[in-house]
């Protein structure tokens, strides 16, 4: 319920909370149509990941692989490019998209994407523009600002740009990491419980 067919959705929460987790559980779920969690439309997903080592994203993809339980080596496509910015891979993602038949775009984040201030609406407009002319149907990561963590941080452009923003809430107990999510703003979806 977190993703609109031919939308895009942004999930915001402070750096460290399971957005990148919560990103690698849906895209596995509908890459692979595995319908345990929410009702999904299996098709390919392309995660583009320019936070993480390369090292490191194969060994959360195993782990979600394992807790879905599909072969821990269970491939994702995946365009690893840290230390890069979107602006710069954009061209390289469009190739895969279009071999490879993608229907769901993931950017792990916004923060990187170079197209300068995020608290500009130029910059925000572009970021948007650039991921909507990708892939019809993507999802960003983004984070909230230092003082709190009620709203994505930059301009209001990305909520306006969206059509589905998606506030993670998460909570460590007796190491365990509880998620829940909240959408707050919808465009085309009846109203869903957190």
């Amino acid at each position: 319920p977190y993703i609109l067919e031919d939308g895009g959705s942004i999930l915001f929460s402070p750096p460290g909370r399971g957005k990148s987790q919560t990103a690698l559980v849906w895209a596995v779920c509908i890459d692979a149509g595995i319908n345990s969690l929410w009702q999904v439309k299996q098709c390919r997903v392309l995660f583009v990941n320019l936070e993480r080592s390369a090292i490191s994203l194969k060994r959360r993809l195993a782990n979600v692989n394992i807790l879905l339980g599909l072969p821990a080596n269970r491939p994702l496509l995946i365009m690893n490019a840290r230390g890069k910015s979107l602006s710069s891979i954009t061209p390289s993602i469009f190739r895969s998209i279009r071999e490879c038949e993608v229907k769901l775009l993931i950017l792990d984040s916004i923060s990187r994407a170079g197209y300068g201030d995020l608290t500009e609406s130029t910059p925000v407009n572009s970021i948007i523009d650039t991921l909507s002319s990708l892939c019809q149907t993507w999802v960003a990561l983004g984070h909230s600002p230092r003082a709190t963590d009620e709203h994505l941080f930059g301009s209001v452009m990305f909520d306006a740009g969206a059509d589905i923003i998606i506030q993670l809430r998460s909570q460590v107990t007796e190491n365990k990491l509880g998620i829940g999510y909240e959408i707050i703003k919808a465009n085309d979806l009846p109203p869903i419980p957190q």
